[in-house]
């Protein structure tokens, strides 16, 4: 169900603990886009978050953001070259370290392995952790092995948005 079908408030039928009350699901902003989003922040001093100021500066020292910090982990646009873990790596690289050491390199190994359809790559030998510290942006994405830290300049991710898809 989407806000076309549902629209800005609906009635959701509840399970055992509502015991008969409704409960009523309300989306204001499902219509607004990021530029919506930040005209009210700046026009009611709306305070927000400053992990939207921060950032890296790639290779070409460009400096990039990205749009939405949802989980600090995230893995949900890993199939994008520019995702919140390749960013994650940048800006909090202890945070990073730890999502990866926790298991969620070895996750990313199998997915890779997935969308390789199953063809063997050099990497398949090490233990994540040693990849890791030998090329940590080989975790950047799950399509191509990547050989160099060439975060934000893929220019199908400069124009992907998390919330729209592609």
């Amino acid at each position: 169900m989407n806000f076309l079908s549902l629209g800005y408030l609906f009635n959701v039928q509840g399970g055992d603990y509502l015991k008969g009350d409704p409960l009523w699901h309300c989306q204001p902003l499902a219509i607004w886009n990021d530029e919506d989003i930040w005209a009210y922040i700046r026009r009611y001093n709306v305070p927000y978050s400053s992990l939207y100021d921060m950032g890296y500066r790639d290779k070409t020292g460009q400096f990039h953001k990205i749009k939405r910090n949802g989980c600090l982990g995230c893995g949900t646009d890993l199939l994008y070259s520019n995702n919140h873990m390749a960013i994650l790596r940048r800006t909090h690289p202890k945070a990073w370290w730890m999502f990866m050491h926790g298991g969620m390199a070895e996750e990313i190994k199998k997915l890779q392995r997935v969308f390789r359809k199953g063809q063997l790559s050099l990497y398949d030998n090490f233990d994540p952790e040693d990849i890791m510290e030998l090329k940590p942006c080989y975790f950047d994405s799950l399509k191509r092995v990547v050989y160099c830290d060439d975060t934000g300049t893929d220019p199908e991710m400069l124009e992907y948005d998390p919330e729209v898809g592609k």
